[in-house]
């Protein structure tokens, strides 16, 4: 088997170049280990797969009897001593995170033949690249939980000076674990670049210009070969929950050339623009726009800053979270089947008859488009018969006028009415007549505890325009403005919160914190 370094396509033996973008292509064959017991503790029993850093094999430790996944570096990689230096330091520093979403690294060392191997989990499960071929795409509901979980892992691999470097569906496996569904494991930090270990700042031995992961999920400084941070693994997520919601990254090409450029150069899409059939969070939105950000600095500052606004984005999508089996759902979805192939002929005839039984159907519509059109004129028929056997002088004005002589003795009654009954209200002689029981409490404090601040504030004011407005709900009242004015500002409706802090009485005791929340507004 041979692979393109710049594509990651796999292809046989015979081939020499890539058909794709006519490159090299490199062979992955170093000799089966199939049989073979590496250090005396690991039995190699079978091929799990192979990759652009190595092939991967299924082992049994000896020792202890369980299996183990025994990853081996390709021998294209190592011809020179910095790549194994390398590969032996990122294996170090990987295999002191311990974190349940993190794959666990037993052990490495070098093959007789040099070719370093690490030791590591063996997982049985799914990956996110698996899944959404499958699926296409997945809910918001659905994603959110996988995302945290990597999030979580790969801020502990930034905390302990990690970056991942190569953050894709790929590298996001789904396994059952202690009974948990779905349960998140992060893998193959083999390029991941160390920023410390032990406290100590290691001398680079990335060699320039040498840009390793799958172009799609790359961050602009990557490409460029700019220094990097954990502000890269950030963009690379979020073009990973970008491609699983909407079922296509922000960037695809199969040139590679043209989708690096994009990848530094053009703005990402937003989810509606790609799907305008879904309806996104716009909270969604701005926390995945600023993910994508072309420069580092205008990204969340850390991973636990990007879970932390992607959790509060979807709060109200995720009110069962953590309650969530994709299960089902995931073993329920097919993957769809691929059409069979057609004819010529078969596809003239299928052409003929979907003109057919379009030319059938219009011809159904004019008919009926006719029919209709008769029947009105049969209806417009009727109405003229009926004219004619109305036997009156009166004209429809002759009609209205009379009509009108006869409402406006009732109308100019109606108006004196409600004015009169306008001034006994407001007169002040009157007006203890017309005086409104005191507005309950209770009625009040129920309204507000089930949050219908609205009904509350009519509820009051209406008490104190008619003077029955005790003290006590005086300051109610002033506390109602406060809390509808922050209600306001939470959802960015800044007029309505200014007006309301406005009506806040400086005889209220939350009179300073409106005055306050007033400045920050204006």
């Amino acid at each position: 088997m041979k692979l393109c370094l710049n594509c990651g396509g796999k292809f046989d033996d015979e081939k020499t170049h890539c058909p794709a973008d006519g490159l090299k292509l490199v062979s992955l064959e170093g000799g089966s280990l199939v049989g073979t017991v590496i250090d005396d503790r690991y039995k190699i029993e079978s091929i799990i797969g192979r990759g652009a850093l190595g092939t991967v094999y299924k082992a049994n430790q000896e020792l202890v009897g369980r299996p183990v996944a025994v990853k081996v570096l390709h021998s294209y990689l190592i011809s020179d001593t910095d790549t194994v230096k390398r590969f032996q330091q990122e294996a170090r520093g990987v295999s002191r995170l311990k974190h349940p979403h993190i794959i666990t690294i037993f052990d490495y060392g070098l093959l007789p033949n040099g070719l370093p191997y690490i030791a590591m989990d063996y997982l049985k499960g799914d990956t996110l690249a698996k899944i959404l071929h499958e699926r296409k795409q997945l809910s918001v509901k659905e994603l959110m939980p996988v995302i945290k979980q990597v999030c979580d892992a790969l801020e502990e691999a930034h905390n302990c000076g990690v970056i991942h470097r190569d953050v894709t569906p790929d590298n996001i496996v789904l396994i059952e674990q202690g009974g948990q569904q779905n349960f998140v494991k992060v893998v193959d930090f083999g390029i991941a670049k160390l920023l410390r270990v032990d406290g100590e700042t290691l001398s680079s031995l990335t060699k320039a210009g040498a840009v390793g992961g799958s172009p799609i999920y790359m961050s602009p400084e990557r490409i460029t070969n700019k220094d990097i941070d954990n502000r890269s693994d950030i963009y690379s997520l979020g073009v990973v929950i970008f491609e699983a919601l909407v079922g296509r990254p922000p960037f695809a090409s199969t040139d590679a050339a043209r989708l690096m450029l994009a990848q530094v150069n053009e703005v990402a899409p937003k989810l509606k623009d790609v799907r305008p059939d879904f309806l996104f969070p716009q909270e969604l939105e701005d926390v995945l726009a600023k993910a994508l950000a072309k420069a580092p600095e205008d990204r969340q500052s850390s991973m636990g800053q990007l879970r932390d606004e992607l959790m509060s984005a979807t709060n109200k999508m995720l009110a069962s979270f953590g309650k969530i089996d994709l299960t089902a759902e995931l073993e329920a979805a097919a993957a769809p089947k691929e059409p069979e192939s057609v004819s010529g002929q078969e596809m003239s005839d299928l052409f003929r008859n979907v003109v057919e039984s379009k030319g059938k159907k219009l011809a159904e519509h004019i008919q009926m488009r006719e029919e209709i059109a008769a029947e009105q004129e049969r209806q417009r028929d009727r109405q003229r018969d009926h004219s004619y056997k109305v036997k009156t002088d009166v004209s429809i004005f002759s009609r209205l006028v009379a009509y009108v002589q006869i409402l406006v003795p009732y109308v100019m009654c109606l108006i004196l009415l409600t004015v009169l009954v306008w001034f006994v209200r407001t007169e002040p002689m009157f007006s203890s007549f017309f005086k409104e029981d005191k507005v309950s409490q209770s009625e009040i404090d129920k309204l507000i505890g089930a949050g219908k601040l609205h009904q509350a504030r009519e509820l009051l004011e209406s008490a104190q325009k008619s003077g029955t407005l005790s003290n006590a709900d005086f300051e109610t009242l002033n506390r109602v403005y406060l809390r509808l004015a922050k209600h306001y500002i939470k959802y960015k409706d800044y007029r309505q919160a200014k007006a309301v802090l406005e009506r806040v009485s400086s005889k209220s005791t939350v009179y300073k914190q409106s005055q306050s929340l007033l400045k920050k507004l204006k």
